[in-house]
């Protein structure tokens, strides 16, 4: 069994067969729920109407109380978003130590 490319698999899900590339799937057994581009359409949709929150803001490796309050209360509220990981990435900012060896 494999996962395709740009496959999300939602959490406890089970998956018992390769995954095409771009499915989003969830459900024990999972079963395609949406088309990745559909996925972030509606994603993308949902971040102009909600408060986001810039991942250099939240890292764990330095967060401050005051920001961690604010991203829980947030939370609590509704979905949050934490945006520009990927990004920092790219960009040689925000590695972890899981991906540290890959930026440098």
């Amino acid at each position: 069994m494999e996962p395709g490319p740009r496959t999300i698999v939602w959490a406890n899900s089970v998956i018992s067969q390769s995954l095409p590339p771009d499915p989003v799937r969830a459900g024990n057994p999972a079963k395609i729920v949406c088309t990745l581009p559909e996925y972030l359409d509606e994603h993308t949709a949902e971040m102009t109407q909600i408060k986001t929150s810039h991942y250099l803001q939240y890292d764990i490796r330095s967060i401050t109380p005051e920001r961690n309050g604010e991203l829980l209360a947030a939370v609590a509220r509704q979905d949050a978003y934490i945006t520009g990981g990927h990004t920092a990435y790219l960009k040689g900012q925000g590695a972890t130590p899981r991906t540290q060896k890959a930026s440098q």
